[in-house]
């Protein structure tokens, strides 16, 4: 087991409830490839840096969590189709 970090932005057009819901398929599908000590850290609508596909704002929240690396394909495959998901970025902390 690997330890890794997402942020993921959904769509500020999902509202706030949508993009809790957005945040919870997520957690989902990490408790589905069989994740373990999973902690979501939301952070609010913010601003982008610059726009995206025309959208100037969005919903992050960065998840923690430890998992087999052989999931991790699948679940960026997931997350690719995802059509509330603006951006993620998977990354492995350093120590």
């Amino acid at each position: 087991m690997n330890d890794y970090e997402i942020m993921i932005i959904a769509k500020a057009s999902l509202k706030e409830v949508g993009a809790k819901t957005e945040f919870k398929k997520v957690t989902d599908l990490l408790n589905k490839h069989k994740a373990k000590d999973i902690k979501e850290d939301y952070w609010g609508k913010r601003e982008f840096a610059y726009p995206i596909d025309g959208m100037l704002e969005g919903f992050y929240t960065v998840i923690n969590f430890s998992i087999d690396p052989k999931e991790i394909n699948d679940i960026k495959n997931q997350l690719n189709i995802e059509e509330g998901v603006v951006r993620y970025l998977l990354t492995r902390p350093e120590k």
